[in-house]
């Protein structure tokens, strides 16, 4: 039987899954797009109109689509030195703090996007070749990072959870 929580955070889990496809075949989308344009100038002298509008956007969007997958498996990178020295509990306890500093940093970025978005649709921002709306954009770069909020959420709790009744957190294994 899976409890709200194991729930929650195996839905966490296949939604980062999922945004992180996402974010991989837009990479490769632009990938191909890059490729296709160089091609084309090359050897027809007739460049992909528009490319590099779309790949100033497409690479925010494919850079915060990979967060919430890393911060959901834990796979962000930590220095575990300290607590190794000190101890299981103890290295629980920096694990707690560094993920504390974390979705401090997420959440003011989060804010920081998305007041961001709001000022680029207040001033009408388009890109300087095909005319598209900015905004959008960068509206869903911040609600991936504050999907990463959630995610970090989720990971807090569950440190909190092994510190509350010793239970052994391996972070190299994601249950979702």
């Amino acid at each position: 039987m899976m409890t709200l929580f194991g729930y929650f955070e195996s839905l966490v889990g296949k939604v980062s899954r999922i945004v992180s496809l996402i974010g991989l075949a837009g990479l490769l989308a632009l990938a191909f797009a890059t490729v296709l344009d160089v091609v084309l100038r090359w050897l027809a002298d007739r460049p992909i109109t528009g490319v590099r509008d779309l790949s100033s956007l497409f690479v925010a969007v494919v850079i915060a689509a990979s967060f919430p997958i890393c911060i959901a498996g834990q796979k962000n990178i930590t220095i575990r030195f300290l607590g190794t020295a000190l101890g299981p509990f103890y290295h629980k306890v920096l694990d707690l703090f560094g993920n504390i500093v974390t979705i401090v940093i997420l959440s003011l970025m989060s804010w920081q996007l998305w007041r961001y978005a709001a000022e680029l649709a207040r001033s009408h921002e388009t890109t300087w070749v095909l005319g598209l709306p900015v905004s959008p954009w960068y509206r869903g770069v911040a609600a991936l990072v504050s999907f990463c909020v959630i995610a970090e959420l989720v990971v807090i709790f569950k440190i909190i959870r092994s510190l509350t009744t010793r239970e052994k957190i391996d972070p190299s294994k994601d249950t979702s």
